[in-house]
């Protein structure tokens, strides 16, 4: 999983699948969900991403809780 954001467009991106990298271009099924979410689908239906539109408002004191139950453990990070 990878979050990036582009301050000039205002706009986060959720990456949700590794397959994204290897040099070839994926085509994408965007589904729009509300006026500033977007989810995007590979063919197979599984979902790429989310890209977040007007993101600092979306995500203002948003921060990252991540749960390992098998663990036991809790690790939060902000959003900078």
């Amino acid at each position: 999983m990878k979050l990036t954001y582009d301050e000039k467009y205002n706009i986060a991106y959720l990456y949700l699948n590794n397959e994204m990298n290897n040099g070839s271009k994926i085509e994408l099924n965007s589904v729009p969900v509300s006026d500033d979410v977007v989810v995007d689908l590979l063919p197979n239906g599984n979902i790429f991403g989310i890209e977040l539109l007007n993101a600092n408002s979306q995500i203002k004191d948003f921060k990252f809780i991540f749960n390992n139950s098998n663990k036991g453990t809790t690790k939060e990070f902000e959003f900078a």
